[in-house]
Parts: C-alpha cells; sequence; structure tokens
C-alpha cells in the first residue's frame, strides 16, 4: 500500500476489522496477517543492546516492553495468536501464497 495518510489507515482499520472478526478462525488463516517490524522480539533485543549505550533506550525499551505485553493480552483477549506481534519474519513466511485482507 502506497498510501501513508494515517487518518485513511484508521478509516480502512474501521472498515475492515469488523469484517475480519465476523469469520470463523479457519477463514481468518487464509488471509495475511499484518508484519509488526517494532513489535518483534529482534527489536526488542535490539533496545536491549543499545540500552548499554545510552539510558534513553533503556527508557524505549520499558514503554514498548508495556506496549507489548499490552498487545499481547489483547491479542489473547480476541483468541487471536500474538506470533505476529512478536515473530515479524515467521509472518512474512506465513503471509506466501495467502490473500490480502482488501480481498475480502
Amino acid at each position: 500500500m502506497k498510501d501513508w495518510n494515517p487518518f485513511h489507515a484508521i478509516k480502512w482499520y474501521q472498515k475492515s476489522i469488523p469484517k475480519w472478526f465476523s469469520l470463523a478462525p479457519k477463514e481468518r488463516a487464509r488471509f495475511k496477517r499484518g508484519v509488526f517490524v517494532f513489535h518483534g522480539i529482534i527489536f526488542l533485543a535490539l533496545l536491549f543492546a543499545l540500552s548499554f549505550s545510552n539510558k534513553i533506550f533503556l527508557w524505549i525499551l520499558v514503554g514498548v516492553g508495556i506496549h507489548m505485553v499490552m498487545d499481547w493480552i489483547d491479542e489473547i483477549g480476541k483468541g487471536e495468536p500474538f506470533y505476529g506481534k512478536t515473530f515479524p519474519c515467521y509472518v512474512i513466511r506465513r503471509n506466501k501464497n495467502k490473500k490480502a485482507l482488501k480481498e475480502l
């Protein structure tokens, strides 16, 4: 997608997510999942390593860590697997030959 306007993203989310949750879990497996690069374990490890060089990265790590825990709780509450927000490399591999959500 080449549109980087955050307001368009919010509109898309509000329109598409009800469709997504109306699908059965087996139906959802046919579609691609979002790749969240800054939600992965690798990103957390990078922040951890950088925190030894500058204290600001430690505070960023704490904030991102809290955010990740909240995302995991939200994913579990929705009955969604939380690997998408933990292992972006796995999601990229899993998305191969899957349909985009816009085709829903």
